[in-house]
């Protein structure tokens, strides 16, 4: 089922792949030159969209890289769980709200990385250090980080 399921991931890719690429993403600062970015059409676990750049801006920095079979299981997973494992449902959805699966597939990817750092340093620690809170860590991750709000039309 898994390689019917990945190219059907592909030809939904290519099909819809002819819609802009930011279409349910808004940008809404600048983290060191870098554009942030609010989704407008999924709901993060991050409401901030600053703390949430900061992160993923983390993730890279140490040098982590997320595989697609993590973003492949994760929507195979919603589609399982909330379509009765029609796909076919997901892309009607995301087509009614303006979304392409490879936005869909970014957020995806984005919610895993946010997750996994939370745990990493929130809950487990790392380097022989203990967890530290969140409000720590995020406090953290501002230093230093030149933000600039961009005016928002949401």
């Amino acid at each position: 089922m898994r390689p019917l399921f990945l190219w059907w991931i592909f030809l939904s890719c290519l099909l819809v792949s002819c819609r802009p690429p930011q279409v349910g993403r808004a940008q809404v600062a600048l983290l060191d030159g870098a554009p942030v970015y609010h989704w407008a059409n999924f709901p993060s676990g991050y409401h901030d969209d600053i703390a949430r750049a900061l992160i993923l801006r983390e993730f890279q920095r140490q040098g982590f890289h997320l595989p697609e079979r993590f973003v492949d299981e994760a929507v195979q997973e919603k589609i399982e769980k909330d379509y009765g494992g029609d796909p076919a449902k997901l892309l009607a959805e995301l087509k009614l709200s303006g979304e392409t699966l490879a936005n869909y597939r970014q957020f995806t990817g984005e919610e895993i990385i946010l997750k996994a750092m939370r745990k990493r340093e929130t809950i487990v620690g790392h380097d022989g250090r203990p967890p530290i809170s969140e409000k720590e860590w995020l406090t953290s991750l501002r230093q230093g980080a030149r933000i600039e709000m961009i005016k928002s039309e949401r």
